[in-house]
């Protein structure tokens, strides 16, 4: 204990360095209320502002993905970092997420060097640097960001940002309503359709009649450090879970992914960040996987569903607002709920099979390129001047 009184006043003192250089590297480019956009004539280039990629990060995948099916349509697309990685570096994290994908990487210096005609915030960190950008502005948001924090500084700059007069495009209908109802005085914010990739997730053959004779159950569980998935509530749920079932004669294989295995997880393996293989042979070894989508939906239930895996998410989360509330098994944040529809889950083999076949056919039809050739009139192209090759 005294150790740890001798240790806190250091450790605090970190915390507010590294937040004090946060916000200095933001006072250059601080800056709010609506500025002018005016539409393109002609669309040829389009460029995402990202904070940097990094490894392993779903959003950044996104990111990738649409930039390369907006590649496809024949757009010059290009990618800049606002920080000091490099352009290699940002390349190689890129190919790691999406090995093979389109458009060209750039470091931070071509914010002022670059000409495109669209440039695309990722980021609200990156909305504020794109005020300062030359180009029609879009803000492609993956996430209603000012979730992410307590009600304080960043929540209010994250909150901002959708006021500024930027094209609005928001990934899924989820992140619009919540917009439209925190401040209905931002303009308009369209939608896209939240797709996956459908070549890389393929229907599984599952044997649903063997369930209820399975005495163990392996649980895909998608986890984060972060409060929007819930980690310390599923962990502990889980626990409490495992233990019910474990009287009832059922044992939970609990599988974690998604986090550093850095991270000591508690009732089951840490199995840390997966790769695009990695991921399917988790999902074809599993009978159940489990997300917490307490903000925007993530790729990952897409990916679940995609592979007939039987989906566990959270009624108070943003999945009704994608799919319908029968295509997964939604549970409250309560063990017992939990534990209760799980054990009914695995002994309904026709329940398990009509939710899983409902859960597949509302993917039909999704896909990137899909979302990016209905949608590229909203990146500023005027629908009958969309390059193609």
């Amino acid at each position: 204990m005294f150790l740890l009184k001798l240790l806190k006043a250091p450790l605090q003192q970190i915390a507010y360095q590294r937040e004090s250089r946060y916000f200095n590297s933001l006072l250059d480019v601080l800056d709010f209320g609506p500025l002018a956009n005016p539409r393109p004539a002609v669309v040829r280039s389009i460029t995402f502002l990202v904070h940097n990629f990094t490894r392993h990060s779903g959003g950044h995948t996104s990111i990738l993905r649409l930039g390369t099916a907006l590649a496809d349509l024949g757009f010059d697309v290009g990618y800049v970092t606002i920080t000091p990685q490099t352009a290699e570096h940002m390349a190689g994290e890129a190919r790691i997420n999406l090995p093979g994908f389109k458009g060209t990487c750039f470091d931070r210096s071509a914010m002022s060097s670059r000409h495109s005609d669209v440039w695309v915030a990722t980021h609200w960190h990156t909305a504020y640097h794109l005020r300062r950008v030359n180009g029609y502005k879009v803000y492609f948001i993956q996430d209603y960001e000012p979730y992410f924090y307590p009600v304080g500084e960043k929540y209010i700059l994250a909150r901002s940002t959708y006021e500024f007069g930027f094209r609005m495009i928001s990934l899924g209908p989820w992140i619009a309503a919540e917009i439209r109802r925190h401040l209905p005085s931002a303009g308009p914010v369209d939608s896209i359709d939240f797709p996956y990739e459908r070549k890389e997730y393929q229907p599984i053959e599952r044997d649903f009649d063997g369930y209820p004779r399975k005495k163990i159950l392996k649980i895909a569980v998608y986890l984060k450090y972060s409060e929007r998935r819930a980690p310390f509530i599923i962990q502990g749920m889980l626990g409490k879970a495992a233990a019910d079932l474990r009287r009832r004669g059922t044992e939970l294989d609990i599988r974690y992914f998604g986090e550093s295995r850095l991270f000591k997880l508690e009732h089951g393996r840490n199995l840390g960040k997966l790769g695009g293989e990695q991921l399917r042979e988790l999902y074809r070894t599993s009978d159940f996987g489990m997300v917490a989508s307490l903000t925007n939906i993530s790729l990952v239930p897409y990916e679940m569903i995609a592979t007939n895996l039987p989906l566990i998410e959270f009624a108070d989360g943003s999945f009704p607002s994608f799919m319908d509330p029968r295509a997964a098994i939604l549970v409250s944040f309560a063990w017992k709920d939990l534990a209760n529809r799980l054990a009914a889950a695995a002994t309904d083999p026709a329940a398990l099979r009509s939710m899983t076949q409902l859960a597949r056919q509302q993917l039909d039809g999704l896909g990137w390129e899909r979302s990016a050739a209905r949608r590229a009139h909203r990146f500023g192209a005027p629908a009958a001047r969309i390059p193609r090759h």
